[in-house]
């Protein structure tokens, strides 16, 4: 997928925005930009951290699970659910996120590290 120099620069200007913690002058740049492009994995990861953020916590589940749908084998798309899930109690959603990744993808020597701990608490 390409992006236009616009996107470009708008990810670019809200990107600059969240790492100075101006997090809910992030969030409009980054919605309409999801609306602009639905099928980025990597920015809807980024919408539903900004979501997780602002402790708006059904839309993170909501985006975590757009990215996911767009981009399954992304590592750190499904870490961010992963934690996410754990975070919010939904510990049994969590664990299975990190079968359906295990499945589907290579896991790096940190998601292995992860999924050997979760599986050693699951006994």
């Amino acid at each position: 997928m390409v992006f236009t120099e616009q996107e470009k620069a708008d990810f670019k200007r809200a990107s600059i925005l969240y790492e100075n913690e101006n997090i809910k002058e992030a969030l409009p740049i980054l919605e309409k930009l999801a609306k602009q492009r639905p099928d980025s994995g990597i920015l809807l990861a980024t919408l539903a951290n900004t979501y997780w953020d602002l402790d708006f916590l059904e839309k993170a589940e909501e985006y975590f699970i757009k990215a996911i749908n767009n981009a399954p084998n992304v590592e750190k798309i499904s870490l961010g659910y992963f934690h996410l899930l754990w975070d919010i109690g939904k510990k049994d959603d969590a664990i299975k996120e990190i079968y359906r990744f295990e499945e589907n993808a290579v896991l790096s020597d940190h998601y292995k590290e992860i999924a050997e701990e979760v599986k050693e608490q699951e006994n």
